[in-house]
């Protein structure tokens, strides 16, 4: 399912206090100084404990701020979390150092056992099942929606994108046009390889095979492996 998002810029307010309160709603969810203050606090507090004791302690401690954190988790340092109580973590979820975590109008729901490599980015609505496995510096772009089905495997730098920009209009800035969004929908016992890219609306079948670097802009039939730019399927798992 496609859709539209429009933004006009020029309507957002510019002063002081208009940039503070946009601030406060982007990183809180919500406009409240109180909740701003104190999960500012507990975040800086305990973002850079080191070691595997600052990992396990971040898994106790932000339980007070997350809408779900199961048992045995690990956060590593420095990891950046906005509005915490719209992301769920299952059981035995470990997060990397660096990565950045924001639901922004969606939800981050993170199955039971779920590894997340250092470096990613994770931003919108994202689903992911349980045993998945995403290497470092991983960008998942969720503002169209995107699920993750379990067992997959998402390799490092790979991209999926569930939006893209509008710009029919070349009298006005690119910027104000909107976006266009399109749910992107990640198989069970999928393999994405390293540095590939997923565009908005497609969909990869279950047991599916995409080569390192390779471009997906069509819907990808199961249990078959797809290469190149863009993806095209080249044979089947047998």
């Amino acid at each position: 399912m496609v859709s539209e998002r429009h933004q006009d810029t020029e309507m957002l307010g510019t002063g002081a206090m208009d940039s503070f309160w946009k601030y406060v709603v982007r990183t809180t969810g919500e406009r409240s100084l109180g909740k701003f203050f104190w999960r500012g606090f507990i975040l800086t507090l305990f973002s850079n404990f080191p070691t595997v004791a600052g990992s396990y302690l971040r898994g106790s401690v932000y339980r007070s701020l997350f809408k779900k954190i199961g048992s045995n988790c690990f956060i590593e340092k420095d990891v950046h979390i906005r509005i915490p109580q719209k992301i769920s973590l299952g059981n035995g979820v470990c997060v990397g150092e660096g990565c950045y975590l924001n639901p922004q109008a969606g939800r981050i729901e993170i199955g039971d056992n779920v590894n997340i490599g250092r470096g990613c980015i994770l931003r919108g609505d994202i689903h992911i099942g349980e045993w998945v496995e995403i290497s470092e510096n991983v960008y998942l772009h969720g503002d169209g929606g995107l699920e993750i089905g379990k067992h997959a495997h998402i390799t490092q730098g790979t991209q999926i994108i569930t939006g893209n920009h509008i710009f029919k209009d070349p009298t006005r800035p690119i910027m104000t046009q909107g976006a266009v969004l399109g749910k992107v929908e990640i198989g069970e016992d999928v393999f994405l390889g390293a540095n590939s890219i997923l565009l908005m609306g497609v969909k990869v079948g279950k047991g599916s095979v995409v080569g390192a670097g390779a471009v997906v802009t069509k819907n990808i039939p199961e249990y078959t492996i797809s290469v190149g730019v863009p993806a095209k399927v080249i044979g089947k798992r047998e």
